[in-house]
């Protein structure tokens, strides 16, 4: 049975939409107290959809089919590479507790230097890989980088946090499911504006009969 993109996107849409408000409801309904319920879950939501939007806009969404200049291509580089940099921090958690390293007083400065290079590795990796790359053709692999990047650290995390609550301990497991979060985070993050290129894929296709070229 064929697959109606036109509903499908429509349909991934709603479902993602569902998602994040269903998430917002729970954190509301375990908030601590009243005045700051909302605010931490807002505040949340609100730096996930500007940062999902400066990824998707501030490349452009004219001429998809061209390739993308590099004034264009820093903010959606350096919006990939903080969540790139997220999913490093929490595999470092989760590794940290898998390996006993959580006692080590300076394993936190090892920590920070590692977050820190890792935004910058990341930044410069993705901007030489694309820079030379269609607008559509960048986002999309930017998009499928982070989802890989997150399914990549899950299988990591899930693991570690089964071995480490087997331990004896209060808070054991604390770290490895800060790792968890960290991946389901990026993942979810990713797949809003990989609903997004859902839409644009229709444009890009236009823009390619327009220009007599066929993918």
């Amino acid at each position: 049975m064929k697959i109606n993109m036109k509903v499908l996107k429509w349909v991934l849409l709603g479902l993602y939409i569902a998602i994040i408000i269903g998430l917002l409801g729970m954190s509301y309904r375990h908030g601590e107290s009243l005045n700051g319920k909302l605010f931490w879950p807002l505040f949340i939501l609100v730096v996930t959809v500007l940062s999902q939007a400066l990824l998707i806009f501030g490349a452009g969404t004219v001429n998809l089919c061209t390739p993308i200049r590099p004034r264009r291509l820093v903010l959606p580089v350096i919006v990939a590479a903080v969540m790139m940099t997220v999913l490093v921090a929490a595999l470092c958690h989760s590794l940290a507790e898998l390996l006993y390293l959580d006692d080590i007083d300076w394993i936190v400065y090892v920590f920070w230097i590692i977050v820190g290079l890792s935004w910058i590795l990341w930044s410069i990796v993705f901007f030489i890989m694309y820079r030379d790359t269609e607008r559509y053709k960048t986002l999309r692999n930017l998009v499928a980088t982070l989802i890989a990047g997150s399914l990549i650290e899950l299988l990591v995390a899930i693991p570690s946090h089964i071995i480490v609550i087997r331990r004896p301990g209060c808070f054991v497991g604390l770290m490895t499911a800060c790792g968890i979060i960290g991946g389901i985070f990026v993942m979810l993050w990713a797949f809003g504006p990989g609903i997004i290129l859902l839409f644009l894929r229709e444009k890009r296709k236009a823009e390619l009969l327009r220009n007599g070229k066929v993918e």
